[in-house]
């Protein structure tokens, strides 16, 4: 008899944690399954919003602008209304309003090379006294431009092509010809839904020319229905910038009056990113923590390796 009540005390104190065991597997299983056929919802719609043509308004900030891994010292915004048609054809136009230099670039007083280097707009060249002023505050350039963006190979690769037109207001004729065209080439190959290898080639050209190649990795670590977001797409990079120092920008650690024209091609510098986007169905805003590390190739320059932030906010309307 006591054998039989110990029996009847395990077996139901086993069919207990078993069932609870099954009851709470299968909430799991429903739980997965609610979070596919929401993941599966919002991938629908966001493929029937890649359907539509749309307006899309977008501002840009950068605390620290750079370029080449170069620091200018001072900050700017971007605005940028673009057109973008279903079939991935985009039409845009975009201004730079750059902020102060305030005492963060020196200019020289004399210049030992004939044809100024590119300077985007922001370094007025007296011809006249051969020096170079820095600009204040200003409306430095606008650009129109026009693009294409396609997915291939069942989404694995991404392609874009891009052409803008720059229209510089600050210095000569001649420093706003040198280079106010620029052309862009885009790859992005996913490896196993696990890692993003991107490379892009830049190619600018007027009275003068440059190019360069940007190559590196990322990563996406996506996060669906979290703080009010549809998405939190964490995306960190490492970018190897290479590039010919015709357009040597004009950071603040490069000593303009003893620098000559050299022809070179290498690497700039490194570029590490952490962009953050929140994205809701028709907003975005993408805060981004970078370092820089650049690799001075001129026995004129001395660049600092330095942090900066920057922030983009878009605006989707979807047309009929």
């Amino acid at each position: 008899m006591k054998n039989l009540v110990v029996f009847l005390l395990f077996f139901t104190f086993f069919s207990k944690n078993t069932l609870f065991a099954q009851t709470k597997e299968y909430l799991y299983s429903i739980k997965i399954h609610q979070k596919e056929v929401l993941d599966s919802i919002q991938d629908h719609e966001d493929a029937q919003m890649d359907t539509k043509d749309q307006i899309i308004l977008q501002l840009g900030y950068m605390n620290n602008v750079n370029y080449r891994a170069r620091n200018y010292g001072y900050n700017g915004f971007t605005p940028q209304i673009t057109y973008k048609f279903n079939f991935g054809l985009s039409l845009y136009a975009s201004a730079n309003y750059w902020g102060s230099f305030s005492n963060n670039v020196t200019t020289a007083t004399t210049v030992k090379r004939t044809t100024p280097r590119r300077h985007l707009g922001v370094v007025k060249y007296d011809t006249t006294t051969t020096t170079y002023q820095a600009m204040t505050k200003h409306l430095t350039q606008t650009s129109l431009g026009i693009s294409y963006e396609k997915m291939l190979f069942n989404d694995k690769l991404y392609f874009g092509i891009s052409y803008e037109h720059w229209f510089l207001r600050n210095g000569t004729n001649a420093e706003k010809n040198a280079m106010n065209n620029f052309l862009a080439l885009d790859l992005s190959y996913n490896f196993f839904d696990f890692l993003n290898l991107n490379a892009s080639t830049y190619y600018m050209f007027g009275n003068q020319k440059s190019y360069q190649i940007n190559l590196g990795f990322s990563k996406d670590f996506e996060f669906r229905r979290v703080l009010g977001a549809r998405k939190i797409v964490f995306s960190p990079a490492v970018v190897a910038m290479l590039g010919n120092e015709n357009v040597f920008p004009f950071s603040k650690n490069f000593n303009y009056a003893n620098s000559q024209e050299e022809n070179f091609f290498g690497i700039m510098g490194y570029n590490f990113s952490l962009p953050i986007a929140y994205q809701t169905k028709y907003f975005e805003i993408t805060p981004s923590f970078n370092y820089s590390l650049p690799m001075n190739t001129n026995a004129d320059e001395s660049s600092q390796n330095f942090f900066y932030f920057n922030m983009n906010l878009t605006y989707k309307i979807p047309q009929k």
